[in-house]
């Protein structure tokens, strides 16, 4: 392996462990909330949070859940782009492009 593979590795495995503790991080988080709350929307945040300014209301737990599920997507193109000649190295390649 030259030395620019082996960098152009490292950097996506420290990117991949980043990625991974967010995920970890937003899912506690995540059920944290889901457990306390009898609905989806039971769960806002408003912001700005002021009481004079129009606000954007923001549901929560949905939110944490995209979230968490695009993480997860990302990731696992990934994985599959690291298997040469498959379909997932076609949609990993394609996923450099999200940033």
């Amino acid at each position: 392996m030259s030395e620019k593979a082996a960098i152009v590795l490292k950097s996506e495995e420290r990117r991949a462990l980043v990625l991974l503790g967010a995920t970890a991080v937003i899912a506690t988080i995540w059920a944290a909330l889901w457990t306390t709350a009898k609905s989806p929307q039971d769960v806002v945040w408003n912001f700005p949070t002021g009481p004079l300014l129009k606000h954007l209301t923001i549901y929560v737990i949905p939110t944490l859940q995209y979230f968490i599920e695009f993480f997860m997507g990302y990731a696992s193109s990934r994985y599959c782009e690291e298997k040469k000649g498959s379909a997932g190295q076609i949609l990993g390649q394609a996923g450099r492009f999200v940033p």
